[in-house]
């Protein structure tokens, strides 16, 4: 068969190495995308694959892949070679921080990049990654997931190199546990990057400083249209920059808000500050704690998608 464009490799084992490059270079000129998903190859296996020279591939998924540092050097050269790759997600793939920088050194005709859990990120690859957004006139998608704290040193410098890109349109920061300061330099970039279209901050705690800086930087960039936002026991005060931007940014269409413990008064803030927004279409708000809420039979009203729990 000539005709396959797409192959997925799980759970395979360094036995099948071999048939697996032969797979990888019979179907080299029609594969547009490979997804690697717990494989367990040699650096030598791992080489053939990314050595080969694909003419059409756009996207590639390595997800529990021990690449190591010359696997990942061997599929940063890859990536550079490859001019046609649009997308690449990389998780949980044992890869250190000379690792990475090599990945990233390679990503600047990207449209989207997705890294998570990675166990390595530090100082020289969150440079690469902000360097990334100074130098890339493609990238239209950066999404950082991660469980450690290692994750949350590419945050800084950020805010910067958002303030220079003017490409990227989604950002999404997930899990992840944000300082003050880092906060701070991300909420200056997204205030005047006018080209953002989407936010994503699920599960990334702020705090209320940083919900009060968000808040203000969503003031003043009228380009968003879909905001996701999480916060642990926010307060009045922490919520009321969020419902400001609520109440008068009128590009927003889509907002999702997830707390854990929000005071009634905060819950009272938000609501009268969605129902001034005519232009939000579509509401989530998730709130696990016990407190009980007064809702406006208003904010059951005219919305394309609504959920409330």
């Amino acid at each position: 068969n000539g005709s396959i464009n797409r192959i997925e490799l799980n759970r395979i084992k360094e036995s099948q190495e071999k048939a697996i490059v032969k797979l990888t270079k019979r179907f080299v000129d029609q594969m547009e995308e490979m997804e690697l998903y717990s494989v367990e190859l040699t650096l030598g296996g791992i080489q053939a694959i990314s050595g080969v020279k694909y003419k059409k591939l756009t996207q590639l998924d390595l997800k529990s892949v021990n690449l190591g540092d010359e696997g990942a050097l061997a599929f940063g050269a890859c990536m550079r070679e490859t001019k046609s790759l649009q997308l690449v997600r990389i998780h949980d793939c044992n890869i250190s921080d000379e690792g990475l920088q090599a990945i990233l050194g390679n990503a600047c005709l990207l449209r989207e990049l997705e890294l998570g859990t990675l166990g390595q990120f530090h100082v020289g690859a969150a440079a690469a990654c902000c360097k990334l957004l100074h130098q890339t006139e493609h990238m239209k998608k950066i999404s950082l997931i991660g469980q450690e704290p290692s994750l949350d040193a590419c945050i800084t410098g950020m805010g910067v190199a958002l303030q220079k890109n003017s490409s990227l349109e989604i950002l999404t920061l997930r899990n992840l546990n944000l300082q003050t300061k880092d906060t701070f330099e991300l909420a200056g970039g997204i205030k005047v990057n006018s080209n953002l279209k989407e936010l994503n901050l699920s599960e990334t705690t702020l705090g209320h400083i940083g919900i009060k800086e968000m808040g203000r930087a969503l003031r003043k960039n009228m380009g968003i249209k879909k905001l996701v936002i999480f916060g642990d026991f926010l307060n009045h005060v922490g919520l009321s920059s969020i419902s400001r931007a609520c109440k008068f940014n009128t590009s927003l269409r889509d907002f999702t808000i997830t707390c854990n413990g929000m005071t009634g008064q905060a819950f009272d803030a938000l609501q009268h500050s969605i129902l001034f927004n005519i232009s939000l279409d579509e509401l989530e708000i998730v709130e696990y704690g016990e407190q009980e809420y007064e809702i406006d039979d208003h904010l059951l009203g005219n919305y394309k998608r609504r959920r409330m729990v």
